[in-house]
């Protein structure tokens, strides 16, 4: 994954949120690349705009928050690619977990079982085919218990629901765990810069 900054802005006001800095990045440079996602032999596989990612984010994000309450937590679980930075910049609920999908289904066993139990999370954002992936290889029972939300299943047109959660430096955005292959996994910080 690649984020290419065109340096036309070099400093961000002082407070201001994730979802500050993208709906104003969307109306300043709307049709600029925001993210690439490159093939294995390093060709463009995906972009989206800047743009196409707010408006993304503001659908998936007004779809949670019709569906849990605010303050809940979000366990996202996506391969590598586009889906993840929409459903990470979507994640307008003040605590969300991340957690990265393991290529092989033992390793989600392994280290997802951990995280579902440390971060109790309110529901699982992933897509339609990773939630039958899940399925399909046994994963723990903690983690498909929880309410899955596809959000390549989500409309667009459920951006118009959106409503600006009004969060600051005072609230947790992102609490990311590491893969846990030597070790159960453990909890970073993880800070995201637009």
């Amino acid at each position: 994954m690649r984020h290419q900054f065109d340096g036309t802005s070099s400093e961000h006001p002082v407070g201001e949120s994730l979802v500050d800095l993208l709906r104003r990045r969307a109306s300043t440079s709307g049709d600029k690349q925001a993210f690439c996602f490159l093939a294995g032999d390093g060709s463009s596989e995906a972009t989206i705009t800047y743009r196409q990612l707010d408006e993304r984010a503001m659908a998936i994000a007004a779809h949670l928050q019709s569906m849990a309450p605010r303050g809940a937590r979000a366990l996202l679980v996506f391969p590598p690619g586009l889906d993840f930075i929409a459903g990470s910049s979507a994640a307008s609920m003040r605590e969300s977990w991340l957690c990265r999908w393991p290529r092989r289904p033992q390793s989600l066993r392994l280290s997802a079982e951990p995280i579902v139990e440390a971060s109790n999370p309110f529901l699982v954002l992933s897509t339609a085919r990773h939630q039958e992936e899940a399925e399909a290889s046994n994963a723990p029972r903690a983690l498909l218990e929880r309410r899955w939300v596809a959000i390549d299943e989500i409309p667009s047109e459920a951006r118009s629901a959106w409503q600006d959660p009004r969060v600051d430096g005072r609230h947790l955005a992102f609490l990311q765990y590491t893969s846990g292959s030597t070790s159960a996994p453990k909890g970073s910080c993880l800070v995201i810069a637009i």
